[in-house]
């Protein structure tokens, strides 16, 4: 019985036997963290005591594997978990977008909600989410990054009302949300309700680009209904897009997708239905209600402008209730409207999570530069850059998490082009009613080909990046960004071995439809180490094939260096 499947994963052990889960109050044998068989007999035992309440998954699959004869084993009531379970109907995979300015919500969220009998889609808000997270006082900064990527924080299980959670995501952090309704037995439901039970004090090694929420889940799941085998799926690096995918992989185990748009995507939304005038209008309502009077407007226009005008109110006030007043004269100009707000539309307004290409990506491709030609193999861990395809992603931003390119010339000499650690670039379009800034941050090992070094000393490590603005003149147009950046970067081809100085970047991204552009020129000067200055303009050109196929052209010129290279790009 040890060996059984399910019973491993209860205890979320490997087929070695170790378990993933710490914590001495999820073992009740010394030996269980690492011996299931030992596990199981103290497990066994303590159901004569108060084990049945404390461990309610393991008593309930036990129970129906090993037939216990209620006359020598009865079972017991647990009012606690009872009470805590609810009288649920199912379960939804809720996931939020990326939040590219929090380093453990950058490629998104993924938590289970809790689906109580006979409530309505609204009143679902009520409901429970379920959630694995980083037990962490800290919200950011660079400890916060390392500590997460190296392991350094606990993961948790714990259990919230929805509504917080919308709260958080929607309103405070302007992320949609998308729910996905789970078809799974009320067996499985419950399973995985007490194996969450159960979980209460254990805790896991969380990893933000591996061991993370979404990870986390699929064993969840998978102790429910080892049918699903959504643990055998797992990579190296799971993201909670790959989550989603391999649950919508399962065939009929995704009944229902509802799409929760968050309170900048409606603001945007019922502001896209007014003209420029009406705009102006609003946005002055909204940042001193009472000081423009719309009496030349028609009723149902002031209507419309006044609901703007309140929601950028909100926007701007953080949602506080210290700014009622001004928030009162707002509502009392459009109370005194008696026409109803126009509904926003309903369905979804943009692509969803799982419409997006792979997480991953292999490329293989060839050029020719000034010393001749040279073949090149990439891979990149994960996630998204401009030149792709945009859907199911945040728009014209670049998350880059571990990537390596390896080149090989004519005379077979095969050296490494680059190692990418992290590159972030988020290009927020200016708004005047939001004001999102735009920036990048880049760090790994480069060729310094600007300093015309060879294959073997050419590399340096470097960290770059700074603060900008994006803007386009009009909607769809091609989006215009400017950089001031500054760099560091230690290695071989620089003079004393460093350098350290700082410059700016300007770039045009265009979307052509199956095909995207991007030119972009760089230029920097040092002041401390290597005082060689540095000059680069780059062109790179995109062509979708398919969902999951790119052909890809880049001209480069690293002054005196430059190069021409075309690549096929499959992401998975």
């Amino acid at each position: 019985m040890s060996e059984a499947p399910q019973w491993r994963l209860l205890l979320h052990a490997d087929r070695s036997g170790k378990s993933e889960a710490e914590g001495d109050a999820f073992f009740l044998s010394p030996d269980g963290a690492r011996d299931p068989e030992a596990e199981l007999g103290a497990t066994l035992a303590s159901f004569f005591s108060d084990g049945q309440c404390r461990f309610t998954a393991r008593y309930a699959w036990l129970k129906e594997a090993l037939a216990f004869d209620a006359s020598r084993l009865p079972e017991q009531a647990c009012p606690d978990f009872q009470e805590w379970r609810g009288d649920p109907e199912s379960l939804s995979l809720i996931f939020a977008d990326a939040y590219l300015n929090d380093p453990s919500s950058m490629y998104g969220h993924t938590f289970l909600r809790v689906d109580e009998r006979g409530r309505s889609e609204d009143e679902h808000l009520l409901d429970y989410a379920l959630n694995f997270s980083a037990q962490t006082e800290e919200t950011g900064g660079l400890l916060y990054s390392l500590r997460g990527l190296t392991g350094g924080y606990p993961g948790q299980f714990s259990i919230a009302p929805y509504y917080m959670r919308t709260q958080q995501y929607s309103n405070l952090e302007s992320r949609d949300l998308w729910e996905y309704r789970l078809d799974l037995s009320s067996r499985a439901v419950d399973l995985v309700l007490r194996h969450i039970w159960e979980l209460g004090p254990a805790h896991f090694d969380y990893y933000f680009l591996t061991k993370n929420c979404s990870y986390q889940l699929l064993p969840v799941l998978d102790a429910a209904d080892p049918g699903l085998g959504l643990v055998r799926w797992r990579r190296l690096g799971v993201t909670p897009v790959d989550t989603l995918r391999a649950l919508l992989s399962r065939p009929g185990l995704v009944k229902e997708r509802r799409y929760r748009p968050s309170f900048v995507s409606e603001m945007l939304m019922r502001r896209s239905r007014l003209s420029r005038e009406e705009r102006r209008l609003a946005r002055e309502l909204g940042r001193k209600p009472g000081s423009i009077p719309l009496d030349g407007l028609p009723l149902e226009r002031q209507a419309a402008v006044l609901d703007s005008a309140h929601d950028y109110f909100r926007y701007r006030n953080g949602f506080k209730k210290e700014k009622e007043p001004m928030a009162d004269a707002l509502l009392s100009m459009r109370g005194r409207i008696k026409i109803p707000s126009q509904p926003l539309p309903k369905g979804e307004w943009k692509k969803a999570p799982e419409d997006g290409h792979g997480t991953a990506r292999v490329a293989a491709g060839g050029g020719v530069h000034g010393d001749g030609p040279f073949g090149e193999l990439s891979w990149r861990a994960a996630l998204h850059d401009p030149l792709a395809r945009q859907d199911g992603y945040v728009p014209d931003s670049l998350l880059e998490m571990v990537g390596v390119s390896v080149r090989f010339d004519a005379d077979r000499k095969v050296y490494l082009q680059k190692f990418d650690l992290a590159n972030v670039v988020s290009l927020s379009p200016w708004d005047s009613w939001l004001r999102k800034p735009s920036w990048r941050l880049a760090s790994g090992l480069r060729r310094a080909e600007e300093l015309s070094c060879g294959e073997s000393s050419c590399l340096a490590a470097e960290l770059s990046g700074g603060p900008g603005l994006a803007a386009r003149l009009r909607e769809r147009a091609p989006l215009v960004y400017a950089l001031v950046e500054a760099e560091c970067a230690a290695g071989s081809p620089l003079h004393l071995r460093h350098r350290v100085g700082g410059g700016g970047a300007a770039g045009v991204l265009m979307d052509l439809g199956k095909s995207r552009v991007q030119v972009e020129f760089l230029h920097r000067r040092y002041f401390l180490g290597d005082a060689r200055e540095k000059t680069q303009a780059e062109l790179g050109w995109a062509l979708e094939v398919r969902k999951d196929l790119e052909l890809r052209v880049r001209l480069t010129r690293h002054t005196p260096h430059q190069e021409a290279m075309i690549s096929l790009a499959r992401y998975f």
